[in-house]
């Protein structure tokens, strides 16, 4: 299965270990551009702000969407929010309902996602941590 991997890229280190893990399973991980980059290189907020607008990243990891089976979001806890889900990540699983893509979380949705209504009709599967769920 091709995989793509979806989440905050403040772990862009964790990116690459999960995806790893995926890979020694037999799957085709796609990542989100500049993840090997941004996991040596930890970049300030604004410069990968600034490297998003300038390469059209967002775009970039749709077109990594359209080539896969299925995305993982990495909804790790981020601060004091359990499981995050951020913009760019809700985006993109909208990108993949919409493609017909399976989609994963890591985690289970947080509670207070404002989208959890939207969430409730794209078919996700929580892995509750648990990689082995993928297939």
């Amino acid at each position: 299965m091709i995989i793509t991997i979806c989440g905050s890229m403040e772990f862009a280190d964790k990116m690459i270990s999960i995806g790893s893990i995926l890979e020694g399973r037999g799957h085709r991980v796609l990542y989100p551009k500049y993840t090997f980059y941004l996991a040596q290189h930890h970049l300030i907020k604004e410069e990968k702000t600034r490297l998003g607008k300038t390469e059209d990243l967002i775009r970039t990891h749709y077109e990594n969407i359209e080539k896969s089976d299925a995305i993982l979001v990495l909804n790790f806890d981020k601060g004091e929010h359990k499981g995050w889900i951020g913009a760019n990540s809700f985006l993109e699983m909208g990108f993949a309902h919409v493609l017909g893509k399976r989609i994963y979380l890591l985690k289970p949705i947080p509670r207070f996602a404002f989208f959890q209504e939207e969430t409730g009709v794209m078919r996700i599967t929580v892995l509750n941590g648990d990689l082995a769920k993928i297939g």
